[in-house]
């Protein structure tokens, strides 16, 4: 992890400890094929710099990712091969069920319709989604630059949505991007917060309503976990009981902390 760390130092600058921390097990995750992307929102992204940066850590792989406003680091062929199982899982097109992908690449993922109460999992990608991922898979197999701007999204695109399939949370949020949604608001929530020596690798919430109800979320959300870690975890019982939680897991020999929490918050924005 140093060594990431001084690589970052050498090519950005990073003022906040506390987020350089996290930059650097994120691409580490990432360099370990355990995590697709990360979310750039650490510091003012300066694009020759972090081009290098992507590079010199992830090697011929090495991606920066501009999608409307928001950049990611990416190992492109970790990505792709992520974008394709999750269409795979979540559309209801034939041709894309007949693909054919190793058990333990495929990344178990789940929407959550969360424009109203109650709260329900829908059964696949809607078309907006299913269609944006598609051009994202489009625009990194037709192109060999170290840096992909992808700007003509449609406004029908949930952009909430499309970054929580691109960071691999096993459950994401859906909601028509023009809708103002408060339906999570004052609702207790659920908080799976992945981290290494205090720093965050992966966070993402879902309605304690529909975690207590649903035992399909216990096995997508330990899923994801058993796939990170290469050991077999039951969610439900291992987190069976108290109202927060703390899992020691080791991930490819160093020590990680799984955290699941209750809050209740009167806004949530999303």
């Amino acid at each position: 992890m140093e060594q990431i760390i001084s690589t970052i130092l050498k090519n950005i600058k990073v003022k906040c400890r506390v987020k350089l921390g996290e930059l650097a097990v994120n691409i580490w995750m990432i360099q370990n094929c355990l995590k697709p992307c990360v979310l750039l929102d650490f510091c003012t992204v300066q694009i020759h710099q972090f081009i290098l940066l992507s590079k010199q850590l992830l090697g011929e792989d090495g991606l920066l990712l501009k999608l409307d406003q928001d950049y990611f680091l990416c190992n492109k062929k970790s990505l792709l091969t992520h974008l394709t199982s999750s269409l795979t899982e979540n559309t209801n097109s034939s041709s894309l069920k007949e693909i054919n992908l190793p058990n333990m690449m495929k990344r178990k993922q789940v929407l959550l319709d969360i424009s109203q109460l109650p709260h329900h999992i829908l059964e696949s990608f809607p078309e907006s989604i299913e269609n944006c991922i598609q051009h994202i898979q489009h625009c990194l197999e037709g192109s060999t630059s170290d840096y992909i701007d992808i700007q003509d999204v449609g406004p029908e695109v949930n952009f909430c949505t499309i970054f929580g399939i691109l960071l691999g949370y096993p459950t994401v949020y859906f909601f028509d991007p023009g809708q103002d949604v408060t339906s999570l608001n004052n609702e207790d929530l659920v908080v799976f917060t992945l981290q290494h020596n205090q720093s965050k690798v992966t966070a993402f919430s879902l309605p304690y309503k529909v975690y207590s109800k649903n035992s399909d979320i216990h096995k997508y959300i330990s899923n994801w976990i058993s796939n990170i870690t290469k050991c077999n975890y039951d969610i439900e019982k291992e987190f069976e009981g108290d109202a927060k939680d703390k899992l020691i897991v080791k991930i490819c020999d160093q020590d990680f902390v799984l955290v699941r929490d209750l809050v209740n918050l009167p806004f949530v924005a999303l």
